[in-house]
């Protein structure tokens, strides 16, 4: 693990100018074990100084002017044949977690200061030289790190931290586009702990999975831990329905009926603007009664009108349907063709994932044996392997566990603590679901306190979202669901406020379209 942290630290000296900037007074060359990790942070400083920058690419011109002026073959070597090669795609690495980098590198530098102080002492003692050691000890200075966070806010140094406050540190790492991106993104940031919160069956591994695709192919780092919900065979069938639009199953194939957002202006021909899609009557109804309609309206009534109204088409063009709740569902017959193929799969598997080098890791575990503390030792290994993961997710935490307490409740609290210190360390979105109690059934929208087992698990969220459907199934039916806010820390919310998300389950996908 430390050579694996010299050498992030290294790269972060030669690419980055704000990791040189933070680290500046919290290290000396001494304190790198390799020679090699010696030579590149004292040119990366040197330009550094120099410049007042990272030298970047310019390493690569540095030492090619170093090579011929006594530098030794074995590190010129290692240089030219490991280190550059690796460096040519952290270059223009925005996606650079500077944050935690910065962090690891002060405990490395901590350590090793240590470790040297400890040397020394251990040295004068073996010579017997006791006094000179005892003095050796009183005399020990720290490494100038940051007592805490703290900052003086007369000084005008308060304007960098400002910038931080307003930059990086809310670098927003999943976004969803329409109603729903408006609902959620600005919760999606790097450092918070984000819960999905439904009742069994209710779709809450689907949103998950959603959460990590729609990540990976944002170009972020994405580490999944299947807690116990699935095994890794239903996990790699789940991703082949999300990569394909396609079932295996034989029912889940051939025609579908399949949710698409419309206006309900537009199919109430209430519309007279210009850019309305179409000026079919499918149902008459005034405009006072335009809500309730929405809110009734069955599969069996929109099943009649598609097929009575063959030239019908779904309309949204206009700026005001995406700040007004005009929204509601159209369905349409399409046709997925046969059930999937191992072929198919692996043929979408290696567009998706390899080909792309898009990078996801899942570790699968049977139920009540992944603990907070084992998956970031999981983390901790894969970082070694140049794994740094952006957005960490659980499905799902309440089948993790902990046994800090005789209290389950006790228990419960510790776990969310835990993993909302995750992602603060680990400076990443961590993402989990859990179980509401016996009291959600039957309710229209989840609220705070339909909690189960701990209400810690609302005070260490910084945000949780509820998962809801009628009763009737109407709106399973529909392929609708209903997203609401149950606690926010970043912002104003209500329990009231929600959006509609419009899905296909049969086809792996819990996100089609969204509206108000």
């Amino acid at each position: 693990m430390d050579k694996f942290i010299e050498k992030k630290a290294v790269i972060g000296f030669i690419v980055s100018t704000e990791f040189t900037n933070r680290v500046k007074g919290k290290w000396n060359i001494h304190l790198f074990d390799s020679q090699t990790a010696k030579r590149l942070v004292m040119w990366s400083n040197e330009y550094f100084e120099k410049y007042n920058k990272a030298p970047g690419p310019e390493i690569e011109s540095i030492f090619q002017s170093k090579k011929y002026k006594n530098l030794p073959k074995d590190i010129a070597e290692e240089i030219e044949e490991d280190i550059l090669p690796d460096l040519s795609e952290e270059y223009n690495n925005s996606d650079l977690n500077i944050d935690y980098l910065v962090e690891e590198a002060e405990l490395y530098f901590t350590q090793q200061h240590l470790k040297r102080h400890n040397d020394e002492v251990q040295g004068l003692i073996d010579q017997g030289q006791i006094i000179e050691a005892q003095k050796l000890v009183q005399n020990f200075k720290p490494l100038s790190v940051d007592a805490g966070n703290w900052v003086d806010f007369s000084d005008e140094k308060i304007y960098k931290h400002i910038d931080d406050a307003f930059g990086s540190s809310k670098e927003i790492l999943i976004e969803y586009p329409g109603a729903l991106g408006e609902f959620w993104n600005d919760q999606l940031y790097r450092g918070a702990f984000v819960a999905i919160e439904a009742v069994d069956k209710m779709g809450k591994s689907f949103r998950l999975k959603d959460f990590a695709m729609r990540a990976v192919k944002q170009h972020r780092n994405v580490a999944y831990f299947q807690c116990g919900d699935m095994d890794l065979e239903d996990e790699i069938l789940r991703t082949a329905n999300y990569i394909t639009q396609k079932s295996e199953i034989e029912k889940y194939s051939g025609k579908m009926w399949q949710s698409y957002k419309d206006c309900i202006y537009n199919q109430t021909d209430n519309c007279d603007k210009p850019e309305r899609q179409c000026n079919f009557e499918l149902f008459r109804v005034g405009k006072d009664n335009l809500d309730k309609f929405r809110s009734e309206i069955t599969k069996d009534k929109l099943i009649q009108a598609y097929k009575d109204n063959p030239g019908y088409d779904t309309c949204h063009n206009c700026p005001e349907f995406e700040k007004s709740h005009w929204g509601t569902v159209w369905l349409k017959e399409i046709n997925v063709g046969k059930p999937l193929t191992k072929r198919e799969v692996k043929k979408e598997w290696d567009k998706f994932f390899i080909k792309n080098k898009r990078q996801f890791r899942m570790s699968v575990h049977p139920t009540n044996t992944l603990s907070v503390k084992q998956a970031d030792s999981i983390l901790e290994n894969w970082e070694k392997e140049g794994f740094v993961a952006d957005i960490v997710i659980f499905d799902y935490a309440d089948i993790m566990p902990e046994t800090f307490y005789k209290d389950k409740r006790l228990n419960e609290d510790k776990k969310w603590m835990g993993l909302r210190a995750m992602s603060q360390k680990r400076k990443a979105l961590v993402i989990t679901a859990s179980q509401a109690d016996a009291d959600a059934y039957g309710k229209y929208l989840l609220k705070a306190d339909n909690f189960s087992e701990s209400k810690g698990k609302n005070a260490h969220v910084t945000a949780m979202y509820g998962l809801n459907q009628d009763n009737s199934g109407r709106e399973k039916e529909l392929g609708i669901m209903r997203i609401n806010e149950i606690v926010k820390r970043k912002g104003d919310f209500s329990s009231k406020n929600q959006v509609y998300v419009l899905q296909n389950l049969s086809r792996g996908r819990p996100f089609i379209a969204s509206y108000f």
